[in-house]
């Protein structure tokens, strides 16, 4: 066969001795030796790491929801009151295990949990009359609208709470992060 280009140069002898030289080299050091320009080497945080750090913030991310559920009506004024009070008392019944099913309505869920928490029926009512209640009546003359009202309740809740549900089963239901999940 014919080439047309020309033949090439010979191999440089010295440079090739080199390059044989430092093969042998890198064929003798250990992998506990890294070099800095080795694919290896990760830069930054390893991945485990990285890994809970992401977990740890998404559980503090739904510890603060939960904190900021249980202390919204604290500084709710307004039409609001109603709802997030409410809100809160159905986070502190689904710590405790008490939930409502879907498609069960206020009264009926009210009606189950009776047996456990006896105040749950009067904050179903008083939520009830919050939304239903007549929009013509001054707010101010509605006791489902004060807030004395609905503190007064959610104390009750409390109350009943502490004497008809174990500490034990109370405080996991605080540590539980996901427990809001449940309240519908």
């Amino acid at each position: 066969q014919q080439s047309l280009d020309p033949p090439p140069e010979p191999a440089d002898d010295d440079l090739t001795e080199q390059l044989a030289e430092l093969a042998r080299s890198e064929q003798g050091t250990t992998e506990t030796e890294s070099t800095p320009s080795s694919p290896k080497a990760a830069p930054g945080l390893p991945m485990p790491r990285i890994l809970l750090a992401v977990l740890l913030g998404m559980l503090m991310s739904l510890y603060l929801v939960k904190l900021w559920r249980r202390l919204a009506p604290w500084w709710t004024r307004g039409p609001g009151l109603p709802r997030v009070a409410y809100r809160r008392a159905l986070d502190q019944l689904a710590e405790v295990g008490l939930a409502r099913q879907l498609g069960e309505t206020r009264t009926s869920f009210a009606a189950r949990a009776r047996k456990v928490v006896p105040s749950v029926p009067a904050l179903a009512a008083l939520s009830e009359a919050a939304m239903l209640g007549n929009p013509m009546i001054d707010p101010r003359l509605r006791p489902e609208l004060q807030r004395s009202t609905w503190f007064q309740a959610l104390r009750t809740l409390s109350h009943d709470l502490r004497a008809h549900v174990p500490a034990r089963r109370r405080l996991l239901g605080l540590l539980n992060p996901i427990s809001l999940w449940q309240v519908r």
